[in-house]
């Protein structure tokens, strides 16, 4: 086993609570789901909704200068460019430690995000706030429903820090991360709406849908998991958690191999406990 896998197996939690605390971030993710379609029909009937201008020029009013820079260096991980980068850097990464059905989910929970949002953005075709109603920041050529930028922080984002919640063990490393991946998915939707580069009702259509392909996304991994789509050293589950045997214990393999009185089954099995 590699360093790098020596050392991500001590941050990983027991098997059961993973299983406990997927189900529970699940749940969660899937209350939020229900209002999309709701607010997808409005989106596509009423292009601007009058709330929407007086929430956005409050926003942009209200927030201190110190913030919105904030607020602009949280929205740009979520460009194109930027996106792109982080996304493979991160699925390196995990591929590297060990965690290679883990990268590949990851992977894939971007890949929806972002199909997701370019099929719905088409299919409604909402234009983008203009500047005779709010300050842009930033003009921008595609549609406007639902946020691409929330989409992509909720899945991609919200996918690490499922992975963060189930399998690392409680540590600082833990809170730190998930602390920062849950700022990140909250405050993207603030900043898209301080940018006047979105409407609030794209912001709460990207945070319904980004959701929507990050139980998507979950639910791929753990089927994945469970099937054991791949063997890996560390965050195994079910027969796949097996730890070598000790020297000792290959002593005692080698001795019980050498008896021709043991049945060809119990040969079978000392030369392959892995499979139990």
């Amino acid at each position: 086993m590699s360093n790098g896998w020596t050392s991500a197996k001590k941050w990983i939690a027991s098997e059961q609570l993973r299983k406990m605390r997927a189900v529970l971030f699940q749940v969660y993710v899937l209350l939020a789901l229900l209002a999309f379609s709701a607010l997808a029909m409005l989106a596509n009937a009423f292009p601007v909704f009058q709330p929407d201008v007086f929430f956005t020029k409050e926003l942009q009013t209200e927030i201190p200068t110190w913030f919105g820079w904030i607020l602009q260096a949280v929205s740009w991980p979520g460009y194109a460019i930027p996106s792109m980068v982080i996304t493979v850097l991160v699925v390196l990464y995990l591929a590297i430690v060990g965690l290679r059905w883990e990268a590949i989910s990851a992977l894939l929970a971007a890949v929806i995000s972002l199909s997701l949002n370019y099929l719905i953005k088409v299919t409604i075709r909402r234009p983008r706030p203009s500047e005779d109603l709010v300050q842009v920041f930033r003009a921008l050529t595609d549609f406007s429903f639902p946020s691409g930028h929330v989409m992509y922080y909720t899945a991609f984002f919200g996918f690490l820090l499922f992975l963060a919640f189930t399998l690392l063990k409680h540590s600082y490393r833990r809170v730190i991360l998930s602390l920062l991946l849950a700022l990140l998915i909250v405050l993207v939707g603030i900043s898209r709406m301080y940018l006047g580069e979105h409407w609030a009702s794209d912001v709460i259509g990207g945070y319904l849908l980004g959701s929507l392909a990050l139980a998507l996304s979950i639910q791929v991994y753990r089927v994945g998991k469970d099937r054991q789509v791949v063997h890996q050293p560390i965050a195994v589950t079910g027969a796949q958690e097996y730890e070598a045997p000790s020297p000792e214990e290959n002593n005692e393999i080698r001795e019980t191999l050498k008896n021709p009185l043991l049945p060809q089954k119990d040969i079978h099995d000392a030369k392959h406990p892995d499979r139990y």
